[in-house]
């Protein structure tokens, strides 16, 4: 069976103790405690209610979102899902610096299509309060455990990677790094920014900088630039902005 930690502290007042001193204490009374699941979202994370949205002036599939945050404090953002509310309607809100578990990633100031975006409007899968099978999302289908629910006609990024089977994304990924080869590209480190800007509309951070360039070696080949190809049509940022 599961428990909560607050229905054990409300069933026995004056508990002082964490989840898992608790759990020890069970564990020597004769009832294993098999695990401790957490629950819930970082401080970052916050509802918002929608203010505006419009269409972003560069990429066609993206929108601006303006939000109030709380105090009449309002922000816009890019964002890329399909399902965001009209105005009045309610968002949950990641601010620059959280940690989106469903991503594995931190959230940073960014710049898309020439607009700053300072956070990302989350789902529940995002944020690691849902289990989602990854067939099913990329195939589009709604997590049960959502009240409201959309399902958009045209296909996404990860479904259309998914549908094709990376059939045809690898024989365009194999023209892509012949074209680069074939320009006679300059330093690794330049190449590798030129194709963040492209793909990610970004720099690559320092770490992503270094990796990138020991995997082109010293001599850039085709399999090697189709390889980074391939790491950039992967990131989740690239199926966010696209």
């Amino acid at each position: 069976m599961k428990a909560s930690y607050r229905w054990l502290c409300a069933l026995v007042p004056g508990l002082d103790a964490s989840p898992r001193e608790i759990a020890e204490r069970l564990t020597r009374a004769g009832i294993e405690v098999e695990g401790i699941a957490e629950h819930g979202v970082g401080a970052g994370v916050v509802v918002a209610e929608v203010r505006a949205m419009e269409p972003h002036p560069t990429r066609p599939k993206l929108r601006l979102v303006t939000v109030d945050r709380g105090g009449g404090a309002t922000q816009q953002l890019v964002c890329g899902a399909p399902n965001v509310p009209d105005p009045g309607g309610l968002v949950v809100l990641a601010s620059v610096g959280t940690f989106v578990p469903g991503l594995g990633l931190t959230l940073d100031r960014r710049e898309i299509g020439g607009i700053v975006s300072e956070g990302m409007l989350c789902s529940e899968r995002e944020l690691g309060l849902v289990a989602a099978d990854p067939l099913a999302v990329a195939l589009g289908r709604p997590n049960r455990e959502q009240v409201i629910t959309t399902r958009a006609s045209a296909a996404t990024t990860l479904q259309t990677l998914e549908l094709t089977n990376g059939d045809t994304l690898s024989r365009l990924l194999k023209q892509g790094a012949e074209k680069v080869v074939a320009e006679k590209p300059v330093a690794n480190r330049e190449l590798v920014t030129q194709l963040y800007a492209k793909a990610l509309s970004r720099k690559p951070t320092g770490s992503e900088l270094k990796l990138a360039d020991e995997l082109l070696g010293r001599k850039v080949e085709k399999e090697t630039v189709e390889d980074l190809l391939w790491a950039l049509a992967m990131h989740p940022e690239f199926q966010l902005i696209y």
